[in-house]
């Protein structure tokens, strides 16, 4: 079993035992090239999650859709479909296919287009290297080890997108790949949780898909355990969908009253 320990701080080196084959990753060294589907994964697929994802960093729905069409567009342009081996276009790329677009002034087209420029603009700001890569990460080799993730030291936006990709490549290969089964082949950790599962955006015009693609991973030996510090900001998806639930010092009672009714 491999687990994956994603971490807002440097505090599971040592709680936690590793396999002398364990990686410990800081975020600034870590790769991922957004627009590249994981392996077994249908390009199709990842450009619906990874729209899901970018859309989530204050993102409304029409420019998430600009993100999707634009996104496809570069990849015909490219000539890339999905396979490993092929070039992948980058988020610098698709941030200046979104500068060169061009629509009527004062459109809605040319509002979504401002929109989804400042935030790739701020996603590769903030990002530094991380998604300046063509191949990222290996996700095979990956799971083949105990793995952490710190990311101590960024903004939480920043955070939130790394993790969310991440988590989402996870789930989604395991899901490609995988037969069902009651074993447990991965156990992802995930440190603050209420950052990544917020009920207020589960509430909103448009959810993140995360809480579902967890239900569906769990089938194919794919656990998470999620640590929060106030249970009523966490997702409805994440609490019904949570086998065994742990409370200890609530921060008030409002807190222990939302974990009485869940666990009701």
């Amino acid at each position: 079993m491999a687990l994956v320990v994603l971490a807002e701080k440097r505090n599971f080196r040592f709680p936690i035992r590793l396999s002398e084959s364990a990686v410990v990753v800081p975020w600034n060294l870590y790769r991922d090239n957004a627009l590249r589907n994981p392996p077994s994964v249908s390009l199709g697929s990842w450009c619906n999650e990874s729209s899901q994802r970018i859309g989530d960093f204050d993102l409304r729905f029409a420019s998430q859709s600009l993100f999707l069409e634009l996104l496809k567009e570069l990849h015909v342009e490219h000539g890339f479909t999905g396979e490993y081996w092929q070039s992948c276009p980058t988020l610098a790329d698709l941030y200046q296919k979104v500068r060169k677009k061009r629509y009527p002034l004062m459109s809605h087209q040319a509002r979504h287009r401002e929109s989804l420029e400042n935030r790739l603009s701020g996603i590769l700001h903030h990002a530094g290297d991380v998604f300046a890569c063509n191949r990222g990460i290996d996700l095979k080799k990956l799971l083949d080890h105990d793995f952490i993730l710190e990311l101590d030291g960024t903004i939480p936006e920043i955070k939130r997108l790394i993790l969310s990709l991440l988590l989402s490549r996870i789930l989604l290969y395991r899901i490609a790949t995988g037969e069902r089964t009651p074993h447990l082949r991965t156990l992802v950790i995930v440190d603050e949780g209420q950052n990544l599962f917020r009920r207020q955006e589960e509430l909103s015009d448009s959810p993140s898909t995360l809480g579902h693609l967890i239900t569906l991973a769990r089938e194919f030996g794919c656990g998470i355990v999620v640590g929060v510090q106030n249970i009523r900001d966490v997702s409805y998806a994440l609490t019904s969908n949570c086998a065994h639930k742990i409370g200890t010092g609530f921060s008030d009672m409002r807190d222990l009253d939302e974990f009485c009714r869940i666990i009701a």
